[in-house]
């Protein structure tokens, strides 16, 4: 049972790394070294807090500020209303005033009564009607890995970069407007084209979040509710790149306007056990497009950087961030399945799908090379 804490703490700490006398270099690796262990150091869910923060000054006009929270507290869009906030109060107090942040319209506990309410209501039902019909013989993805499946899959993995160049990026944004369609989209739908080539199948179900804040008042809110959906692919029949990405749009929306209703009531209406790995899909796809303030700090200015994770929850997991510079996209694998290597040349290889899905032929059928393949660093 979840209990509502009025007076939860949050874990803080400030150190100045410099007094090692180690240098800015040093300074710097030590503050990676233990914003990573505490990125893998695991939560007490009973006792708490589930939010540990961390400033490491590692020079003179530099600190890395580590930001750690359970996903039970805390979601992709909640970190951006964090961050301003934040912004907010550090430009108040600098200036020698007090903080005024707008008022909540709703906070979580209401959020998570009216998904209740609504629960016992019976308003889900034609969503639910919906996605037991939409993932009805849902394929296994046989994603051809370096080694056999575990009989039981730890969450052991780790992360390699996927290139997407500028001018591949700006073209796959000028063809998704083209079809009324987003840029989340076209790269969804290229992303399936890759895996359609490895695994032989033309039918690919891919799990994404959804922020599920369609609600205005859910706007400013931090608190979990982004949610799964699984899209299915639907490559049959040779589509060109225009076909696919409508499939795809059309999947999207109907997926949508039903994302609502939690991804374990599906699993459970389904007749599915939730078991330590993902049901329904083993490979992911997220953009994270939450909005970040571009000068968040008054004079400073605040840059993401990439720590190495050594977990992930599905077998293949490609991430891309939204960025003023462009995009940036990582493909996170199982460390059991695949070896880094493998890994590092799958993300080579989505740079081919992509690049080819924003050639001018667009009527260009995107052809079926998807003969099953031995080993993924063959894909073409």
């Amino acid at each position: 049972m979840l209990q509502v804490d009025d007076a939860a703490r949050v874990a803080f700490a400030a150190e100045d790394l410099r007094r090692d006398g180690a240098g800015r270099s040093g300074a710097e690796a030590e503050a990676l070294r233990r914003a990573t262990a505490a990125l893998r150091d695991p939560f007490d869910l009973q006792r708490g807090p589930l939010v540990r923060v961390a400033l490491l000054r590692t020079g003179a006009e530099r600190h890395l500020l580590s930001i750690v929270a359970h996903h039970l507290v805390c979601d992709g869009w909640s970190l951006g209303v964090a961050l301003r906030e934040l912004a907010a109060c550090y430009a108040a107090y600098t200036s020698g005033g007090e903080p005024e942040l707008p008022p909540l319209p709703v906070r979580y506990r209401d959020v998570a009564a009216w998904q209740a309410e609504r629960a016992e209501r019976g308003d889900w039902h034609e969503a639910l009607e919906y996605w037991t019909a939409e993932l009805a013989g849902l394929p296994t993805l046989d994603l051809p890995a370096d080694r056999p499946r575990p009989a039981v899959q730890t969450a052991r993995g780790g992360r390699t970069p996927v290139r997407i160049p500028g001018d591949v990026a700006a073209a796959l944004g000028r063809h998704a407007r083209e079809s009324d369609a987003t840029l989340f989209m076209a790269l969804l739908a290229a992303f399936q084209v890759l895996l359609a080539r490895l695994t032989g199948h033309d039918d690919i179900p891919v799990g994404s979040p959804a922020a599920n804040r369609r609600r205005p008042e859910l706007q400013g809110l931090i608190g979990p509710l982004v949610n799964l959906l699984v899209l299915r692919g639907d490559l049959s029949g040779d589509p060109t790149f225009r076909e696919l990405l409508r499939r795809t749009r059309d999947r999207c929306v109907e997926a949508y306007s039903r994302q609502e209703v939690p991804f374990e009531r599906v699993v459970r209406e389904l007749g599915l056990v939730r078991t330590d790995g993902a049901p329904l899909v083993q490979v992911a796809f997220t953009m994270q497009n939450a909005p970040l303030p571009a000068t968040p700090f008054g004079s400073l200015s605040l840059e993401r950087v990439e720590l190495e994770p050594d977990a992930v929850q599905y077998d293949l997991d490609m991430e891309v961030w939204g960025l003023p510079s462009g995009l940036e996209a990582t493909l996170g694998y199982s460390s059991e399945l695949f070896d880094a290597r493998t890994a590092a040349r799958l993300a080579g290889h989505l740079e081919a799908p992509t690049a080819a899905c924003t050639s001018s032929s667009r009527s260009r059928r995107l052809g079926r090379r998807a003969r099953r393949r031995s080993s993924p660093a063959r894909a073409s």
